[in-house]
């Protein structure tokens, strides 16, 4: 009777016995003085080397760590975190990361059911982030608001939908899970996760016949969603590639890019990074302005901090920008001193505003800050009676403004498209330009597209020949110029 190593080592009785492959006498004797090397050189403090083909090698990363330390991402959205196979809990520490806040949809420190396969979101400790949950039923969703300036936020969600599940059920329950959160009218909206949908072609819009298949797309069309994955995700010997994961915006500005790389471990999957175009709140940091008051002014502590600097003295040897610098340096090293500071919220003047539409503003937050303090009914009639005037009399505003600038666009269309500019809430950006004339090289910096445009650009200017420069001879006017 034969046996495998693995199954011998396994047994109590060989637990300490090493099977080796058959071997030469001198590949034996070499493999020995490897291993006493390998023993001699972990005793002399070294660690993480192991033997491969003949050789001692620094034991490679884990994955996703290289990963992290290389790209240093934001946001890390990981789905099927769970083997298959596995009974035992998790546990959380680990699934710790240092300086990421991580999120699952899972214990991990309690006994895992069959179904799961688990999703985790991790963020950065330096983004405002929290947990947000929605009331349908779907099994492998995660949602994670994270704050950006000026009041907005963005929220990610992260989908898994497994093959194994009745994809007719799956997919409406994933069609309400979309509708209840576009319901909610996020600003910034992005969904992310292997939806395991090969059936359907984002290129050209076909289908397999699946009615499901059919179902999800038009939810997306309905929800005017983006999707911006346009490359297979999925690779496996013996079978075609296939578009299983995606990335859904409300935006399609939002996503500037999105890089393929190999999966993690041994994952047929691969790897995206995106890069989104917007501006998120770090800790520490208010969407507001910074801004003087001066209405609790010191103007007498503000002169004598003035009347402390020797000016004269000071600004005898300076020229004229040396003296500005100077004196702007001391002035507002003295305004910090003397006038305090305030956050001062980023408000945005409508352009069809008046001064009504200021005046009853301002009187409705007035009296629901009097109904508030004293809840009085007669307080909350009259702020209803100022808040229902108010709303028409902006819309009537908005209504005319917007047919105005729109009979007026070919005489003055500079008004129409600010006006548009100023709805859209993504600035589109210059994609990553691709050189053809250099084998492809790409510039994905301000730096390297500026650069590559001016390469182009002067490229079309027409080089004159300085060889052949004609020369001008003398000659005699017979009037002069006396005006112009």
């Amino acid at each position: 009777m034969s046996f495998k190593g693995e199954d011998l080592s396994v047994s109590q009785e060989w637990s300490n016995v090493y099977v080796s492959p058959d071997l030469t006498l001198k590949e034996r004797e070499q493999s020995k003085q490897l291993r006493e090397e390998l023993r001699a050189r972990k005793a002399s403090g070294e660690k993480d080397l192991y033997i491969k083909f003949g050789r001692i090698v620094p034991r490679p990363p884990r994955l996703l760590n290289s990963t992290i330390d290389l790209d240093k991402p934001d946001i890390i959205l990981l789905v099927e975190v769970i083997p298959k196979a596995l009974k035992a809990p998790v546990l959380s520490p680990r699934l710790q990361i240092p300086n990421y806040t991580s999120y699952t949809n899972f214990d991990p420190d309690a006994p895992l059911q069959n179904s799961t396969r688990g999703i985790i979101i991790y963020i950065t400790d330096s983004l405002n982030s929290k947990e947000v949950s929605f009331t349908t039923e779907f099994q492998e969703q995660l949602w994670v608001k994270i704050e950006l300036l000026n009041y907005s936020y963005l929220l990610i969600g992260t989908i898994y939908r497994s093959p194994s599940t009745d994809p007719n059920v799956s997919i409406s329950k994933l069609c309400c899970v979309f509708k209840e959160v576009l319901e909610s009218r996020p600003p910034y909206l992005l969904i992310a996760g292997d939806f395991n949908l090969p059936g359907i072609d984002w290129s050209d819009d076909n289908f397999s016949g699946n009615s499901y298949e059919q179902e999800f797309y038009d939810t997306v069309q309905e929800c005017v969603l983006f999707q911006h994955v346009n490359e297979p995700t999925r690779f496996r010997p013996g079978s075609s590639p296939h578009v299983l994961d995606l990335v859904l915006t409300n935006e399609e500005n939002i996503v500037k890019s999105i890089k393929y790389s190999s999966g993690l471990g041994l994952s047929d999957h691969l790897c995206l990074n995106i890069t989104l175009s917007c501006s998120p709140i770090t800790i520490n940091q208010s969407s507001d302005v910074l801004s003087y008051n001066f209405n609790k002014r010191d103007y007498m502590k503000l002169k004598s901090l003035l009347n402390e600097t020797a000016w004269l003295t000071e600004l005898q040897d300076l020229n004229v920008f040396q003296s500005w610098n100077f004196f702007m340096q001391r002035f507002k090293s003295a305004m910090e001193c003397s006038i305090p500071r305030y956050h001062k919220p980023q408000c945005r003047k409508l352009p069809y505003t008046n001064h009504k539409v200021i005046d009853l503003k301002h009187k409705k937050e007035t009296l629901w800050k009097r109904f508030r303090r004293t809840g009085n009914h007669l307080d909350h009639l009259r702020f209803t009676e100022v808040r229902n005037s108010l709303r028409p009399l902006t819309r009537d505003l908005r209504s005319k403004f917007e047919m105005r600038i729109a009979k007026e666009v070919k005489t003055n269309p500079k008004a129409f498209w600010r006006y548009v500019n100023s709805k859209v809430r993504v600035k589109p950006s210059i994609p990553t330009l691709v050189d053809e004339s250099l084998n492809d090289t790409e510039a994905a910096t301000d730096e390297g597209k500026a650069e590559m445009l001016n390469k182009f650009f002067t490229s079309t200017f027409t080089r004159e020949s300085m060889d052949n420069i004609p020369e001008f001879q003398d000659c005699d006017f017979v009037t002069s110029l006396n005006g112009i």
